[in-house]
């Protein structure tokens, strides 16, 4: 425990224009001369932890580390939850739209059709117009066949 003393006194004194011990780096919390009681410990990932975040009102905490996985467990008694997981499969992202250089739009893969949303609503309302006068035409048709 003293090593943690020690370490945090050499670098309160250090004196780094580098800014390598600048206010700005994480420090490990201020803890006192006394040893705190373990309430429970575990072996929570195969690599370096990256983070520990405690939920005080549901009483669980979270751990993320470089194996790519974050891991959920009872603060109470350490016991373990849920893990989530990053994939590893790496496959080469999808392109699912464009934006050709000088043009407003956006275009699907193809270049060929627009699918930005101004577009896509416009577009739906003419046809709806387009609809309308066609029904409107065929209901004046019918009407001249009939009289």
């Amino acid at each position: 425990m003293n090593e943690i003393y020690e370490d945090k006194a050499k670098r309160e004194n250090k004196d780094d224009s580098s800014g390598a011990y600048s206010k700005l780096r994480l420090n490990p919390p201020e803890l006192t001369k006394e040893d705190p009681n373990l309430v429970w410990s575990t072996k929570a990932h195969q690599e370096a932890i990256r983070s520990i975040e405690y939920v005080e009102n549901e009483e669980i905490m979270f751990t993320s580390a470089l194996d790519k996985k974050v891991k959920i467990f009872d603060a109470k008694n350490g016991k373990f939850l849920e893990a989530l997981q990053q994939k590893y499969d790496k496959f080469e992202p999808v392109a699912l739209a464009f934006k050709k250089p000088g043009h407003d739009g956006i275009f699907a893969p193809d270049l060929r059709e627009r699918v930005d949303k101004p577009f896509v609503i416009r577009k739906k309302i003419d046809e709806l117009e387009a609809e309308l006068v066609e029904e409107e035409n065929d209901y004046h048709k019918d009407e001249r066949g009939t009289s």
